[in-house]
């Protein structure tokens, strides 16, 4: 996570990519503002990807980002693991 005064920058990466793992779960500490974030995927030529839902929990977050998976084959080209893979970057603005 990066504070850049007005929105937090979020970038996750899936550690062990695999078509089986539909999504990455993760708290942090900091309070961030609810919501379904869309995000999309560089390279070459960027496309749309899946979504990051982020809620509150206690004192901080709850981070959820959904992941390129089996089901997504067709969408991805046949690609769904290279995308598994891809880092994710999101903004959230500060409440």
């Amino acid at each position: 996570m990066q504070d850049d005064g007005e929105q937090w920058k979020l970038t996750i990466a899936n550690p062990v990519p695999s078509l089986k793992q539909k999504q990455l779960i993760f708290y942090v500490s900091q309070a961030l503002k609810p919501g379904k974030y869309e995000y999309s995927l560089g390279g070459i030529y960027p496309r749309k990807g899946e979504f990051v839902s982020v809620t509150s929990q206690d004192k901080g977050s709850k981070i959820v980002a959904e992941l390129a998976d089996e089901d997504d084959e067709a969408f991805y080209n046949y690609q769904a693991e290279l995308y598994n893979a891809a880092p994710v970057t999101i903004t959230i603005p500060k409440r």
